[in-house]
This record gives C-alpha cells, structure tokens and sequence, in this order.
C-alpha cells in the first residue's frame, strides 16, 4: 500500500501582536490500491509436432507404434495403429481401423475415436486435406468376402470427417484402369491429389505404370506422369526399381516417386532428379544388398520401398528391405536430391514381411510433415 502525501503550505502575513495563532495542519486523503490476483496461465494445448515421422511396425499386426525423429518437439501421446497408413495433422492423426471399414482419430490429447464409413470397404492409405477437415483414401464400394481379402478393384473417396459421407473422386462413367487408383495423397495446396495405377488404355500389356495428378474437386486429371516425365511407358524392372509410393513435397512443388528414387516437377511432369543408381551404390558401400527372397512390386525389387522429401528440398529420406550377413530387415537412409550424402539413418528393423504383402510396400512409411 503506498500512501501519497499531500503538503499544505500556510502564508502567514507578519503581525506584531504576540498572541497570533500558528499553523494548523489539514487532514491528508490517503489513497488506496486492491492487490491484483494472479492469473493462472492457461496450460497450452497439446500439438503434434512437425518432423520426420516413421512407423516402427509391430510383428503380430499390419501397423504399428509412430515416432517422429527431428521434430520441433516429443509426441504428446502415443499412437499405435492398424493397417497401412496414416496422416498427420497439429490436432490429431488419422489411421485405418483393423477391419478396414473406417478411420481412427488419435487425438492429441490423448482422446481416440473411430468412423464408420458406411458403404466403403477396404480402406487404406488416409491422406489428409490441408484443412484437415477431409481425407482421400482408397477403398471399394463391393463387399469382400472373407476368402478374397484383395480387392480386385480400389479407386479413391473423399470423406467428411465430421460426418462419415463420401464421394468418388473420379467419376464411375471414367473406369478405364483395370488396377484402380491407389495411394493417393492430398497436395498441400488442397486443389490437387495424386494417385497411382496402371493404365491398359493403349491396349499393350504390361500396361504402363502412371502418376496422376486431378484436381481435388471434380475429379478432372490435370497431370499425368508416364516413363520419365510425360511421354513414355513405365514398367518396373529390378534396373528401375518400383513405381509405388509417390510422394508430393510439403511445398507440393514436386513429386517424389520413391521405389525409383525420382523426383518430377508437380506442375509440369519434367524429371529433375534421379539418384536410384547413386542409392544402391551407397547401399552396397555401407555393406547392405536388397531383400533378394522376394521379388517386390511389380517384380521390381525391394530397395527402396517408400521416402520422402525433406521440408527444405535438399535430402530425401527413404527406406528398404535388405540383408547384411545373413539378417533381415527394413533400413532407414537419406541421400540428397544431386546424389550425394548416402546415409544409413538408422539400423534395420525386423518386420513381418506378409504385413506388406511379400515388401511390395514399405511398413516404415516415413512422412515429413
């Protein structure tokens, strides 16, 4: 409490009578000031981080237990999920569910919910909108019997998040691809998503191994990736590695397509980059070979399986299936975009190889975000 003090100055005029009488002092107003109470600082709320995202896969489930390594902070609650892919966005992640007929919400809070998505089955590979409000996945409208676990067909659905509807992403009347369209991912421009199939319109078999990039609202194909960048017809040879798990940059200026360590320009389809043979010399220089007891996807092999570009475009991070002095395992290296700087990031893991189908895809799944 501080008190002001007020002066009171009294002008006497000179007077000769001796019985004057002095000074008198006035009352001082005091002034007063109620002591403020703290204010609790709220707690923030829980986020997940931005980072290199990997999944270390269990062995008795597809799926597994999330990591984030380089992130600009720890996981606020762990998430392990099923089945063959995941998104990340600040509030939660968004997996399969193990019957394939919905979605799991990890939220950062700890909270966990799922979504019944009505008519789809066979979902996989969620991929989430910029919003987050929305993700495309790849599923079938036809029931699978249990003895037929494959859909013979998949294309892709946009769902609602808040309420479980969907809509096709291409429409029905444009089914001209046996194989469907799979593995889509949402670009982060949200006016585009890619995905990859296998286009028999020319009428030659094996048919050619594409990218295609449509606009996210209609449908409508805006790009198309064939052998080396527009022209061409791709079909995977051990020499070229796979055509799986094409991946857009965070900036979605570019395409990665990782089983053939590729990178495209996502506007133009132009080839900018290729460092699949510089990664198998490193491979072979850090005492690894690939996985030879399968022969991968499309009988391509099984190095590399999925990767990933980095947020400032210089490095690519990318896993496979290989074996060292007799062992087995998916190993996690990095490389940058001109070839250089091959580097074993992190040992191999031991997974169940049925889990991803023979290693026809990765279980690792690393994803910057």
């Amino acid at each position: 409490m501080r008190t002001a003090g007020l002066a009171l100055v009294v002008a006497l005029a000179a007077c000769a009578s001796p019985s004057a009488a002095p000074p008198i002092s006035s009352p001082v107003a005091v002034a007063t000031t109620a002591a403020a109470t703290p204010t609790a600082t709220p707690a923030p709320k829980a986020k997940f981080p931005h980072g290199l995202y990997i999944v270390q896969p269990t062995l008795d489930h597809p799926g597994g237990v999330l990591e984030v390594l380089e992130g600009s902070g720890p996981l606020p609650t762990r998430v392990e999920f099923v089945g063959n892919g995941y998104d990340v966005s600040d509030d939660f992640i968004v997996a399969g569910t193990g019957p394939n007929d919905g979605l799991t919400i990890f939220g950062a809070d700890g909270t966990r919910r799922q979504i019944t998505v009505r008519g789809l089955f066979g979902i996989g590979r969620p991929s989430l909108s910029p919003d987050g409000k929305f993700v495309v996945v790849q599923a079938t409208e036809t029931p699978i019997p249990a003895d037929s676990p494959m859909p013979k067909f998949l294309t892709d659905y946009v769902i609602d998040l808040a309420t479980g509807t969907f809509r096709r992403l291409v429409a029905p009347g444009t089914q001209e691809f046996a194989e469907g369209r799979e593995l889509p991912r949402w670009l982060s421009t949200g006016d585009r998503i890619l995905y990859q199939t296998n286009d028999f319109s020319s009428g030659t078999l094996p048919p050619c191994d594409i990218v295609r990039v449509v606009d996210a609202t209609t449908g409508a194909t805006l790009l198309t990736i064939g052998a080396n960048g527009l022209a061409g017809c791709f079909s995977p040879t051990p020499a070229s590695g796979p055509r799986f798990h094409a991946e857009p940059s965070l900036d979605a200026t570019k395409i990665l397509i990782a089983g053939q360590l590729q990178i495209f320009d996502a506007r133009t389809g132009q080839l900018v980059a290729d460092v699949h043979a510089q990664a198998l010399a490193g491979l072979a220089a850090a005492g690894y070979k690939p996985d030879a007891r399968f022969r991968g996807q499309g009988g391509a092999g099984t190095f590399p399986l999925d990767g990933t570009i980095s947020p400032d475009g210089k490095t690519i991070t990318f896993d496979g299936a290989v074996e060292k002095d007799g062992q087995f395992g998916v190993l996690l290296c990095r490389i940058n975009v001109d070839g250089t700087g091959f580097t074993v990031a992190r040992p191999p893991v031991q997974v169940t190889p049925m889990f991803s189908n023979n290693h026809n895809y990765s279980q690792v799944l690393p994803h910057w975000r």
